[in-house]
């Protein structure tokens, strides 16, 4: 088994291992901190990455972003792996994908974002590390759609204090990340 399966494995355990009043209480602070940040009050279109299970929650980020104004998308998956950013209105707009059942996107008949107008990401993870990178759900898709993002965009993940690394493995389409928020603030990433 490769580093990064076992990792993810590993991680999988401990996030499962987290007490519920944990996990309320750091989705809240993480939320919080995020939509009070230089780069989410600076963005006018916000990709958010739709969490899956042990990962913070983005459902109160969304609707932050949505009730300030911002345009809000978040990712339709398609065959092959792929990925496009689809806007939504409310949360409401999103339902389980085709290609991933398991993962609510927008529709695909929601509109279509370029990767171009992005200005923010927000990327939950299993973990980060203090060099952008993160260990995910194992799909790649998510990372090589953030290659198409402008490089002027920024890219935050986010992750519990209790989950962060000293340091995970790279893999070669693996595109680390501006910053990593916790509950205990955001720190940028040695890139």
């Amino acid at each position: 088994m490769d580093i990064k399966k076992q990792l993810r494995r590993e991680y999988k355990e401990r996030a499962g291992r987290l007490s519920r009043d944990y996990i309320n209480e750091t989705n809240r602070a993480i939320s919080d901190l995020l939509c009070s940040s230089e780069p989410f009050n600076n963005a006018k279109t916000i990709f958010i990455y739709i969490s899956m299970s042990g990962e913070i929650a983005t459902e109160d980020m969304i609707d932050s972003a949505l009730s300030e104004g911002k345009i809000v998308c978040a990712p339709h998956v398609l065959s092959g792996g792929n990925m496009e950013a689809r806007s939504i209105t409310d949360r409401s707009e999103l339902y389980p994908l085709e290609e991933l059942p398991h993962i609510p996107g927008p529709a695909e008949e929601s509109p279509l974002i370029f990767p171009e107008s992005i200005d923010l990401v927000i990327t939950p993870c299993l973990s980060c590390d203090p060099y952008g990178n993160r260990l995910g759900r194992g799909m790649g898709c998510y990372d090589r759609y953030l290659k198409a993002i402008r490089k002027d965009a920024v890219t935050i993940a986010v992750c519990r204090d209790r989950m962060l690394a000293m340091s995970l493995p790279r893999g070669v389409n693996d595109v680390p990340v501006h910053y990593c928020l916790t509950e205990s603030g955001m720190i940028k990433c040695i890139r």
